[in-house]
């Protein structure tokens, strides 16, 4: 900004950027700052409409999404959607780059087939050369692969993935956000295919590469390093589950809000390996500390939260299998009726 002069447009690219930065490292509050200050410096100077003031609030739209509050985030980035459209900006780069936020809004949401239609969108406007610089060629490609390995196509995501992640590896090298992302859309797709092995390979990687790129207590970070205990749980590597939990759930609580899904999740992969272990206690504790985060934390009847209404009805009818008095039959009948 003092290159350029406080109030030149310059400075408000600098300050998007400087949010973006921000972000990607984790310093959510540093690139809230510098995103307000863009999207009210380029309002005055440039108008609400211009490019620079939709990027602007796109980007705190997206620190929506990373504070898991993917509602707000959605409806934010569908008005910039609706604004490009009717300014007659539908078929430009920032276009191609909100469709890709919104998708991923969409994502996290568990709005697959919503999702689907936005990067499906944003494809479109790659592949006729509207993109420019703000979407690579294969970043929407891999984003529906991703979607497409839970939709019961995971061999031919599989296929699409395996051929493009090593170019994308070629080109960018494996410290870089295409290259984690593609690997996380690998990872997937093999989970889905059943290649259990080769998606803990490709969530290690993943994990591995943002860790080092960004820092271990980035929300993205973390939230890969479940994907990977998830898996490690699924190939009975309870103990080097139970290890990282350990050391990364302290990690976890001081970095992220308390409601924090990834939180949540870290939990229940906890529970999973301790359940394992027959460290039963402790297992039940953690299992119920996740569900109060998903019942807190997510809108009621979300995915994850009912997923783990199963996983306790499971666990209490097994306890009262070992333990016939201590009322566990009835927290089972509890959890099982949440499910309907």
């Amino acid at each position: 900004s003092i290159a350029f002069g406080e109030d030149s447009p310059e400075a408000i690219e600098v300050l998007i950027e400087l949010g973006n930065i921000a972000s990607q490292k984790g310093r959510l509050e540093e690139a809230e700052s510098a995103y307000q200050r863009a999207l009210v410096r380029s309002r005055e100077q440039l108008g609400p409409e211009s490019d620079d003031a939709l990027r602007a609030e796109g980007g705190l739209a997206m620190l929506m999404v990373l504070r898991d509050d993917y509602a707000a985030a959605e409806e934010a980035i569908v008005d910039i959607v609706e604004r490009l459209e009717s300014s007659g900006r539908a078929e430009s780069p920032l276009m191609a780059r909100t469709l890709m936020n919104l998708g991923l809004a969409q994502e996290r949401a568990i709005r697959i087939p919503e999702a689907i239609e936005s990067y499906e969108k944003a494809r479109v406007l790659v592949a006729a050369g509207h993109a420019g610089n703000a979407v690579e060629a294969f970043e929407p490609q891999i984003r529906l692969a991703r979607l497409q390995a839970t939709q019961g196509r995971a061999d031919e995501a599989v296929a699409l993935l395996d051929e493009i992640v090593p170019k994308i590896r070629d080109r960018h090298g494996d410290l870089h956000i295409n290259t984690i992302s593609a690997l996380s859309a690998q990872c997937n797709a093999r989970y889905h295919a059943g290649d259990h092995e080769g998606a803990l390979e490709s969530a290690t990687l993943a994990y591995e590469a943002h860790r080092e790129m960004v820092t271990v207590t980035h929300p993205e970070t973390l939230r890969l390093r479940v994907n990977q205990l998830k898996l490690m749980n699924i190939v009975s590597r309870f103990e080097a589950a139970d290890a990282i939990c350990e050391a990364e759930i302290p990690l976890a609580r001081s970095s992220l809000a308390p409601n924090h899904e990834v939180l949540g999740e870290f939990l229940v992969q906890h529970a999973s390996a301790l359940a394992s272990l027959a460290e039963i206690d402790e297992a039940w504790d953690c299992l119920m500390e996740g569900i109060g985060i998903f019942e807190r934390g997510l809108p009621p009847g979300h995915s994850r939260t009912r997923m783990a209404y199963a996983i306790a009805s499971q666990f209490a009818a097994a306890r009262h299998e070992l333990a016939p008095d201590q009322g566990f039959d009835e927290v089972a009948a509890e959890f099982a009726a949440k499910l309907d």
